[in-house]
């Protein structure tokens, strides 16, 4: 944990350090060092002789409490942006906040819709995080106030862009699908090549998928420093967003409580054990295989290893239409490391502090909650 951050603060030191320089080919690095990691995942996977020979039966054990359990975390983290946004949204409006933030942002107005609409005033253009926001009529016209509403002033103001067209969403959905089928193919091929033992060597032994993490948490760190503007938009984050964590842990707990009825002869305590992995595969499979059995852990790993690909695969499309903290919320324990960079992208970078704090809470509290349900 210490050495994945001091990872993410030489980053960060680096990206400050070279902001005079475009750094465009990190994004393509990481989106490489990503390939790289599901396709050791995979690896480890197909290797695993356990998982292999318990995917058909303990497969859909683990699929139902994977559903729930994201669901619950869904919905846990919807109504916590909704509770948010809804209590900023007047103040908003008329003191120019961005429901997101805890204070005004200078030269910036907010839109109230479903989405996340920021209007920059110097430059009259529109940043639209989920490309769901329409324009809030109210909101243009306040930013003509105190002026005279036929004043020059008021004139000039600019008009707030319409929607994305349907062509262009579907080509940004596209764009996304087309990113996802590539993760899922490393995966596969990761693994194809560890059940057939293509690879002539110990990946596990060998470290390999730890060094390779810390090169992803490195060009993180360096998108991150290389942000000018990223450090005031961290500071004017709600801090109830510091909530996210328990609301996770509380709609995931949930959704797998309520999938034991369809899964006999497992106990209420046994779901509540697998999800409250939280994404934390290897740590949480070696607990419950130690007190539960083989064949629960079995069940444990692939639960959060479909939670960590779902991740990796949905989360630009949760953020747009559940809020951005639901794509947080998804990733679970993960969201401090694998899963950081595809949550950046999809709900923006001033959610990257909100991420990493969500994943190292989650991530502390998995030995604990593990192990307290499965002695119960």
């Amino acid at each position: 944990m210490l050495v994945l951050f001091a990872v993410i603060f030489g980053g960060i030191v680096t990206g400050r350090l070279l902001q005079s320089r475009r750094l465009a080919f990190v994004s393509r690095l990481i989106a490489v060092i990503i390939w790289a990691l599901l396709f050791l995942l995979g690896l480890e996977v197909g290797s695993d002789p356990a998982v292999v020979g318990g995917m058909a039966t303990l497969g859909r054990t683990a699929f139902v409490i994977f559903v729930f359990s994201v669901a619950g975390s869904i919905g846990a983290s919807w109504l916590l942006w909704r509770r948010i946004r809804g209590r900023s949204a007047a103040g908003a409006e008329d003191a120019g906040l961005n429901p997101v933030y805890a204070d005004p942002v200078p030269g910036r107005v907010s839109g109230a819709g479903d989405g996340t609409f920021d209007a920059d005033i110097s430059s009259g253009t529109v940043a639209d995080q989920t490309s769901e926001a329409l324009p809030n009529p109210a909101l243009h016209r306040a930013l003509c106030l105190p002026e005279p509403p036929d004043s020059e002033a008021c004139k000039q103001a600019p008009t707030p862009a319409s929607p994305a067209s349907e062509p262009e969403k579907t080509l940004s959905m596209w764009g996304a699908l087309k990113g996802s089928l590539v993760i899922v193919a490393f995966f596969v091929a990761g693994c194809v090549a560890g059940l057939f033992a293509l690879v002539p060597f110990d990946v596990a032994g060998a470290r390999v998928s730890t060094y390779v993490l810390y090169a992803l948490m490195f060009c993180v760190g360096v998108t991150l420093g290389h942000d000018e503007t990223l450090a005031g938009r961290v500071r004017r984050l709600d801090p109830r967003l510091a909530l996210l964590p328990v609301m996770t842990a509380v709609g995931t707990l949930a959704g797998a409580a309520l999938a034991t009825p369809l899964l006999p002869p497992l106990a209420v305590t046994d779901t509540l054990a697998v999800g409250s992995g939280f994404g934390y595969y290897s740590l949480s499979s070696i607990f419950i295989a130690d007190f539960r059995g083989a064949e629960l852990g079995t069940v444990a790993l692939l639960c959060n290893v479909m939670r960590e690909i779902f991740t990796l695969l949905a989360a630009p499309l949760v953020a747009r239409w559940c809020g951005p903290l639901a794509a947080v919320s998804i990733g679970g324990a993960t969201t401090f490391d694998t899963t950081l960079p595809v949550i950046t992208q999809a709900a923006g970078k001033p959610y990257a502090v909100v991420s990493i704090f969500h994943g190292c809470t989650l991530d502390f509290s998995v030995p604990f909650l593990v192990t307290f349900f499965c002695t119960l």
